[in-house]
């Protein structure tokens, strides 16, 4: 659902997740054990762009597709919140900069299907034909959340920033930039 910096539980499923949790708590911890130190913490969401690892859903999917393979995308029903990589980075160096103190939420504040996101990619990139939309069944215990999203009101009222790249040209900029890796 839609994830509030100040009442939605940290529920970590991976260990990955898990350290986050742990890193912002000790943060937290460190700061308010500190009185002379303030702190924010920029809570990330789902990051795309250049340089991204290709097992990752939107690396992986535009490097086979660049490549002519089948794309299959199996729980593409589910919709996160996506963020440009330079839209995350300014939203942080925002944040450095600013008054803000606790966590807060860094994302589009919108979420978006993963088939459609995967598909808008494929259009893009002329390979409609290569991709497979719900190839495998959705396991609601694995995924639990159809939906997360971030509530972006502090990032928009109180830093005064907001996501500035549309869809298509952060795809663009990614997908050129593994169409640059693929021909090295």
């Amino acid at each position: 659902g839609v994830c509030h910096e100040a009442d939605t539980p940290l529920v970590p499923a991976s260990t990955y997740g898990l350290c986050k949790k742990t890193c912002f708590e000790l943060f937290t911890r460190f700061v308010e054990q500190t009185p002379e130190l303030d702190g924010a913490w920029g809570r990330l969401f789902f990051l795309y762009g250049p340089r991204e690892d290709d097992y990752r859903l939107l690396a992986s999917a535009i490097a086979k597709l660049l490549r002519g393979e089948p794309m299959e995308v199996g729980f593409d029903r589910l919709e996160r919140d996506y963020l440009f990589i330079l839209d995350a980075a300014r939203g942080l160096v925002d944040l450095l900069e600013s008054d803000c103190s606790g966590a807060i939420n860094l994302a589009a504040g919108q979420a978006i299907g993963l088939g459609e996101l995967v598909s808008a990619a494929a259009r893009r990139i002329g390979a409609d034909e290569h991709l497979r939309l719900g190839g495998r069944p959705r396991d609601d215990e694995a995924h639990p959340s159809p939906v997360v999203v971030a509530d972006t009101r502090r990032a928009r009222d109180e830093l005064g920033w907001r996501p500035t790249w549309t869809l298509e040209d952060a795809l663009d900029q990614t997908i050129a930039w593994w169409r640059n890796e693929s021909e090295r």
